[in-house]
């Protein structure tokens, strides 16, 4: 089944304030996640829908450098419960 929605981009890092584009392999691996469970944000896909989308954990770029899975629900849930 799948449970992420991988968004590859640019993010600029607090660390050395540089831009870098972290892809979706990238950002599969410092999520630590399988990848046979993720979907890959590609301009997007037309089969895509809302109430699929909504379903989903986001995983994308992260200025801080926090890839933790914890965090990444904790995002979901705000976004679930719309704060």
């Amino acid at each position: 089944m799948r449970e992420y929605l991988v968004v590859p981009g640019y993010i600029t890092s607090k660390a050395d304030g540089d831009l870098h584009y972290v892809n979706a392999n990238e950002l599969i691996r410092l999520y630590g996640v399988d990848p046979r469970e993720c979907v890959i944000w590609k301009n997007p896909p037309s089969w895509i829908t809302e109430p699929y989308i909504k379903g989903l954990i986001v995983l994308n770029p992260r200025y801080d450098g926090d890839y933790s899975l914890e965090s990444a629900y904790k995002r979901h849930q705000k976004h679930k419960e719309g704060v």
